[in-house]
């Protein structure tokens, strides 16, 4: 069996035994959302992103999409169960704010049940139509593979080299630019764990020494960043350990500033709802409710640029992959 099957199949297996197991479930979404169903969509849309890239691009687009699909209905699961969570346990927010946000958590439960059922999940039709799939593809050898992987890395890292330049360093939107921006630069990260063994870390004395700061302890102990490379493949993508922990770095980063730049808006998005409140009015309740001193979300933007621009001078990107 060629390796690429073996790496999708190593994820549909889980997700095929997560969905039979959730039968047994009361709230059978929310038992697959507590037991990470959606990290292993994103291994699958990962994997399909990657080798829609390398090669028969229609085959795997199509599972790319309906993977994707799953992984965003979930990712809005996520979102409004941390938000409602958060928001209920808030005394200042009135109880009509608070139920808008249950609501939202009710819809993207439902919304994520409906998906499963009506692309054919929980039945088991959408897996076997993907391996079916598969089956059709014209896979390519360990070598081969290795050589179209790294392409597609460095690709991709100059595609995000091309955005932060178009931005010219300066994010005025937390969506379309830090979460974008962090979207691009995740994929980079989520590819090695995907591949299972085909991708290996090289120290680098050097390099380590130049972005020590950013291998926390958190880090580098991330399970994240925990693979070895098989040593049954004859091939690999190489790339550098040091920059790609200072990669897992900067997206963790971006991440918090993300998570705190949506705290705002999405308060301030409820309140306009709920209360009627121009956008300056709900904006300016937001902060008096989270509290006064909350980062101001220019602060949160102007912060990200700058961590941004520093990642960029130091050739994270440009030196992340090995000739």
């Amino acid at each position: 069996m060629a390796n690429g099957i073996m790496r999708f199949e190593a994820q549909l297996e889980i997700i095929e035994i997560l969905l039979k197991e959730s039968k047994a479930q009361e709230n059978r979404v929310f038992w697959l959302f507590d037991n990470n169903l959606r990290t292993h969509f994103f291994m699958l849309q990962g994997l399909a992103r990657l080798y829609a890239k390398a090669h028969n691009k229609k085959l795997f687009t199509k599972i790319k999409n309906k993977s994707k699909e799953i992984e965003d209905a979930f990712g809005w699961l996520d979102f409004y169960n941390s938000y409602t969570y958060s928001f209920t346990r808030t005394r200042s927010i009135s109880a009509e704010v608070k139920t808008f946000f249950k609501d939202k958590f009710e819809q993207s439960v439902d919304n994520c049940h409906k998906l499963l059922k009506k692309e054919g999940w929980y039945n088991g039709d959408r897996i076997k139509k993907i391996r079916k799939q598969l089956k059709e593809a014209d896979w390519k050898d360990e070598n081969v593979e290795a050589e179209l992987f790294a392409s597609i890395y460095k690709k991709e890292a100059t595609e995000i080299l091309q955005f932060l330049r178009d931005h010219e360093f300066h994010f005025a939107d937390m969506e379309h630019d830090v979460h974008e921006l962090r979207r691009k630069l995740r994929w980079l990260s989520i590819y090695p764990q995907a591949l299972q063994g085909a991708v290996k870390l090289v120290p680098n004395a050097k390099d380590k020494t130049t972005l020590e700061k950013y291998h926390t302890e958190d880090i580098v102990n991330s399970p994240y960043n925990q693979f070895k490379a098989s040593r049954k493949l004859a091939a690999h993508l190489k790339l550098n350990k040091p920059q790609f922990l200072a990669l897992s770095w900067l997206i963790a980063e971006l991440g918090e500033l993300k998570d705190k730049g949506q705290r705002i808006e999405i308060l301030t998005y409820a309140l306009m709802k709920v209360e009627g409140l121009t956008k300056e009015k709900a904006t300016e309740k937001t902060y008096t409710l989270i509290a006064k001193t909350y980062p101001k979300e220019e602060i949160l933007l102007n912060k990200a640029s700058s961590l941004s621009q520093e990642f960029v001078s130091l050739a994270v990107l440009d030196n992340l992959v090995i000739d």
